[in-house]
């Protein structure tokens, strides 16, 4: 493999949230559609709502907390695990490889985050390392990282 692609710009981290949300992460849901009358308006299910609420939460209580600099309007770098509570099926197995998709479950994440104040908008997140995986208790953890990039 061609090792320039990997190189670039040298970057200075540094963690400035870091929770954990009890409770079964939730995938983004695909908006819904209803009429009234010559109008049609879109809403997000509420099970969605539900999650970015509590991801906003969390977040909120975190920036609350600091002493300033929030939302976060910079490069960002998320570092996110998603833990679902393992089935009787899948005692043995070793990876969470089954439905909900994890690309969903960051995007409701990430609107929690935005919702939240700890981003000024998911479109400064320019780094994301996510995983599902099983464990006792579902829950999401999420770190934020700034990210202070040099040519």
């Amino acid at each position: 493999m061609n090792e320039s692609l990997h190189e670039g710009p040298t970057k200075e981290v540094f963690q400035v949230l870091a929770f954990t949300a009890p409770g079964d992460p939730v995938p983004k849901g695909r908006p819904r559609f209803a009429r009234g009358g010559k109008f049609v308006r879109t809403f997000t299910p509420a099970a969605t709502l539900r999650y970015e609420e509590r991801i906003a939460a969390y977040a909120r209580d975190q920036v609350d907390a600091a002493p300033a600099g929030f939302p976060l309007d910079c490069p960002v770098r998320a570092e996110l695990v998603c833990v679902f509570r393992r089935h009787a099926s899948r005692k043995q197995a070793a990876h969470m490889d089954r439905k909900p998709d994890l690309d969903n479950v960051v995007k409701a994440i990430l609107d929690g985050l935005a919702n939240g104040g700890a981003i000024k908008t998911d479109s400064r997140v320019v780094e994301i390392q996510a995983r599902k995986e099983y464990g006792d208790l579902p829950e999401t953890r999420v770190k934020l990282f700034t990210l202070d990039i040099k040519p």
